[in-house]
């Protein structure tokens, strides 16, 4: 899945042809917000599509039936970081050598925590920590895929992993080893 610059270059050039006749149009800056909806919409409609790819991956292959993945992806617009996510894959930023999620869980312990039901540690260990209630593919036809903006400074970070990484290496470890190196590689 593919966000190319002419796909959201023409989406810009559709919303203001929208706007004025064609004998009208000028070459003109759009507005913020054109460009953020832009944005949005690219990012949720490749979700979309990778959530096809999966339900006909499934449809193809029996075995296959029922698979579901999660996902995170972010895109920078100069100092503007768009995170979308499905599922309990993380987004985070490292500022300071502090890392902060940016994204939340759609997942059974996630509601949990929230409603204080279990510690945040508890996470961890829970014996229904796999479960989630968004998720690509798994028989949903259309799923819903929340954006999350954040405007970055120039020594930021942004570290996207799966549960798989998050939940075997805890947060403070995770620090650790980003604050020691130089470079993202």
């Amino acid at each position: 899945i593919k966000l190319d610059s002419a796909s959201l270059d023409q989406t810009i050039k559709q919303s203001a042809s929208s706007v004025e006749p064609a004998e009208n149009q000028k070459t003109r800056k759009l507005t913020e917000t054109a460009v953020v909806n832009a944005i949005e919409d690219q990012l949720k409609a490749a979700i979309q599509q990778a959530n096809r790819a999966i339900l006909r991956y499934g449809e193809q292959q029996t075995a296959a039936r029922g698979l579901g993945s999660t996902v995170t992806v972010a895109l920078v617009h100069n100092d503007q970081a768009y995170i979308a996510n499905v599922g309990d894959s993380r987004t985070y930023l490292l500022r300071n050598k502090q890392l902060t999620p940016l994204t939340r869980d759609h997942s059974l312990v996630a509601r949990l925590v929230e409603s204080k039901q279990i510690e945040p540690e508890d996470v961890y260990t829970h014996p229904q920590r796999n479960l989630i209630y968004r998720s690509l593919g798994a028989g949903h036809k259309n799923i819903d895929v929340d954006i999350f903006h954040e405007t970055l400074d120039g020594n930021d970070s942004l570290l996207l992993c799966s549960d798989g990484l998050w939940e075997m290496v805890r947060k403070q470890d995770l620090e650790k080893v980003l604050g020691e190196q130089s470079s993202p590689q």
